[in-house]
C-alpha cells in the first residue's frame, strides 16, 4: 500500500475531509483530499510536538491557511487545531511520521481523532 492509500483510508469514512502523512523532516509522504502542505508547513507541524509554545503563537498553517492551535491532548503525541467556519483537525505523531487530518465544520473532532489514533497505532506497530 502506498502512503497516499493510507491517507485515502482516513478520508473514506466521511468525517475526515483531507489527510497527510508527513515525515519527521517535514516532507509529505502521502496525502488525500484537497490538503496542501509545504515543506516549511510540514516542519512547523512536526516541530509543534516539541515546542508547544510556538504553536500557540504561530498556529498551525496548512496550505497557507492559519488554524488556531487549541490544545495538546497527549504531550508529544497529539494536538488539536481549529478555524472558525472551516472546521479543524488533529495531528498525531508516531516514531517516524505525523498524520495531519482535517475535518469540515460540523463534523466530529472526536471521531477524527479516534480514526487518526487507530492509524497511528497501526503504523507504530509496524515500525513507523
Amino acid at each position: 500500500m502506498s502512503w497516499d492509500d493510507y491517507a485515502s483510508r482516513l478520508t473514506s469514512g466521511g468525517v475526515i475531509s483531507s489527510a497527510a502523512l508527513i515525515g519527521l523532516d517535514g516532507s509529505v509522504w502521502g496525502k488525500s483530499g484537497d490538503i496542501k502542505i509545504s515543506q516549511a508547513e510540514g516542519q512547523h507541524i512536526v516541530d509543534g510536538f516539541v515546542n508547544e509554545a510556538n504553536m500557540y503563537s504561530k498556529g498551525v498553517v496548512i496550505g497557507e491557511t492559519k488554524f488556531m492551535f487549541l490544545r495538546t491532548a497527549e504531550p508529544g503525541i497529539c494536538y488539536y487545531f481549529k478555524k472558525k467556519d472551516l472546521g479543524g483537525g488533529v495531528a498525531h505523531k508516531s516514531k517516524q511520521a505525523v498524520i495531519v487530518a482535517r475535518f469540515d465544520e460540523g463534523q466530529s473532532a472526536g471521531i477524527c481523532n479516534s480514526q487518526v489514533s487507530a492509524m497511528i497505532e497501526y503504523l507504530t506497530g509496524v515500525g513507523y
